[in-house]
């Protein structure tokens, strides 16, 4: 991949301005329309008791209160995935545009990318950032109809289950140094199907790059310009032992 190196980005938590850029995961979601949404950092899987404004696309606190979900106190411009609205309708990616309090109803605006009828694709996918239950869960969205028209079509949101006792996990250091770009890494899962993630180890976001399995327990990691040292990530293998 030479010759396209006119720029290196060291600093990840930095958005990435130039075509060579290392991207955190949030911003490849942000830049590339797909079945992953951009994480929400908690979900409501209980109704929001309040009212809904299809014109506006809010939802407005019926008793003005602190907004507290799964054990999180939410703050301004949150994402919030809302499960189970006895409507299912108004299910959906919310954003928290007015915090509550005791005089003041709290209000949730619908995300940007689940505010018009072209984002609601059948099998999309919301991760949850945080929550005592539901931090780190993943959300599958079933729409009643397809094509899905917002605000008529009932939107089912189920949590997705991986039963973690049948997963087998690795983990390998990735340092930078400057010079080098490709990385391989040998493991023992032998033919299991295997998936992977790249986590910055000062920021624990993901990272993307390039995975291939060169052999049955070797595989590659290509981030297309070097690493600068103190670029620090640590490369996790998964594989489920008994996906029956």
């Amino acid at each position: 991949m030479s010759g396209i190196r006119t720029y290196h980005q060291t600093d990840l938590r930095v958005p990435p301005t130039e075509s060579n850029h290392l991207v955190r995961q949030k911003d490849m979601i942000e830049y590339v329309a797909g079945l992953t949404k951009q994480p929400v950092r908690v979900a409501l899987t209980a109704p929001f008791v309040g009212a809904y404004n299809a014109t506006a696309m809010t939802l407005t606190q019926a008793t003005p209160g602190e907004l507290v979900v799964d054990g999180v106190t939410l703050a301004l411009n949150d994402r919030k995935l809302v499960t189970a609205q006895p409507d299912l309708t108004q299910n959906g990616i919310y954003i928290v545009t007015t915090l509550g309090d005791t005089t003041t109803a709290a209000v949730l605006t619908r995300a940007d990318d689940f505010n018009s009828s072209v984002d609601i694709i059948n099998g999309i996918i919301v991760p949850v950032s945080e929550g005592d239950s539901y931090g780190g869960s993943r959300w599958k969205l079933t729409a009643a109809t397809i094509p899905a028209e917002l605000d008529v079509t009932n939107l089912i949101f189920t949590e997705e289950i991986v039963d973690f006792t049948k997963v087998v996990e690795m983990t390998f250091p990735i340092v930078g140094d400057d010079t080098k770009e490709l990385f391989e890494f040998e493991h023992n899962l032998g033919s299991l199907n295997v998936t992977h993630e790249i986590r910055d180890d000062a920021t624990g976001e993901t990272i993307v790059a390039l995975f291939r399995r060169t052999s049955i327990n070797d595989v590659e990691v290509e981030f297309g310009i070097p690493l600068a040292a103190g670029d620090n990530f640590t490369l996790i293998i998964r594989a489920e032992v008994d996906p029956a």
